[in-house]
């Protein structure tokens, strides 16, 4: 009876603790929402975007990331090099709620692009650079409200934190 939910985070929720891999599907599928394709292809998100590469735009793909409280994993520090059309990509990373350090903000070097590419190995099944690479006392949070947009160079040190709310 899906009356007995208020809201789609109850829904995945339940979810995800009474039927996981139904909950990993939806997850799976979540990307693929009318709503999320309208965010990721705003045409004011596309113009700023042209503007900056000053180039015509291959949009390659949709990564969709749900950072609920009981999530344990955690992207490390890393940078976009797997499965990008080009070495000319930028990532526009857009909240789709409001995020503050305690929710999850996205952690990220400044100006680490300007470093360039960094050799990756796997922790935990992801691509992750080491961290010994990162200066801790360089790293910023992303607190965005949602829709905001952070755009950047792929080669950007950045990773995911947990969201303690």
């Amino acid at each position: 009876d899906t009356s007995i939910f208020q809201s789609v985070d109850e829904k995945y929720m339940y979810l995800k603790k009474r039927f996981p891999k139904i909950k990993s599907h939806v997850y799976d599928l979540i990307m693929h929402l009318d709503g999320v394709r309208a965010v990721s292809t705003n045409p004011t998100l596309l113009q700023i975007i042209k503007k900056l590469t000053n180039s015509s735009l291959l949009l390659d793909g949709t990564q969709l990331r749900i950072n609920d409280r009981d999530n344990d994993r955690l992207i490390p520090f890393h940078q976009e090099i797997n499965n990008t059309f080009s070495n000319q990509c930028i990532t526009a990373w857009i909240p789709l709620v409001d995020l503050t350090i305690e929710k999850g903000a996205l952690r990220f070097v400044p100006k680490s692009h300007k470093q360039g590419y960094v050799k990756h190995s796997q922790i935990d099944g992801y691509p992750a650079m080491d961290e010994s690479y990162v200066d801790p006392s360089k790293v910023e949070y992303a607190c965005l409200n949602k829709g905001d947009a952070l755009v950047f160079h792929r080669y950007l040190y950045h990773a995911s934190t947990p969201n303690q709310d």
